[in-house]
């Protein structure tokens, strides 16, 4: 997960933040670029809400900082495509999406991660009913009780609002998943892992739906 602490849904217009090596940029909720060394960047960062970014890892090690609330487009990438290719960066994101390419510099790539988490949200939407995506609400239900950010977007996109769940400290999770070989079985595999670490004391059960 892209956090150390579960972020809310993404904000109206939230920050976005780029960063490669030597050199970042962020855009403020105010629609501002700022762009500059990284520990600029990563001061700037302060007070503000968790960013929209490509690749938290890398960006925090790019910054010099500790992990920090982020929503991290990766990870919305990897739920609405399972098991595609990607190139973990902006430029990576506007080649899947078939856009012209972006220039090098992260003030030119910032102002775009928005609408790809918008491209990424309203594909979902699309596809809700297709039946790759027929255990896609329980996953993110799940996903969001461990504190994945992006599940209630995604839950709003698939027309399922009310199913992420409160918090518990215990009691059973049963997943009906239709993901049972390959890359499918090992994405599964994640997020129970994830789930587990994030609540011991309660037990998940995969129903696998023939």
């Amino acid at each position: 997960m892209s956090q150390s602490s579960p972020p809310a849904s993404p904000p109206a217009s939230p920050p976005a933040l780029v960063a490669v090596e030597g050199r970042a940029a962020l855009l403020t909720p105010a629609g501002e670029i700022i762009a500059g060394p990284p520990e600029t960047i990563a001061h700037r960062l302060a007070g503000l809400p968790p960013p929209l970014l490509v690749h938290a890892p890398a960006t925090w090690r790019r910054l010099a900082i500790r992990p920090l609330p982020a929503f991290d487009l990766l990870e919305l990438f990897a739920f609405v495509y399972p098991a595609r290719a990607l190139v973990p960066t902006p430029r990576g994101l506007a080649a899947f999406f078939d856009l012209p390419p972006l220039g090098p510099d992260p003030a030119d790539q910032v102002g775009t991660l928005a609408a790809f988490a918008a491209s990424l949200l309203a594909d979902l939407a699309r596809a809700r009913r297709v039946p790759r995506n027929r255990d896609a609400a329980s996953l993110a239900a799940g996903l969001g009780r461990a504190g994945w950010g992006w599940a209630e977007a995604v839950l709003t996109a698939l027309d399922e609002p009310a199913a992420l769940p409160s918090a518990a400290t215990s009691g059973k999770l049963e997943i009906f998943s239709y993901w049972t070989a390959g890359g499918e079985a090992q994405a599964l595999a994640a997020v129970e892992k994830v789930f587990n670490g994030q609540y011991p004391n309660i037990a998940i059960t995969n129903a696998v739906v023939a």
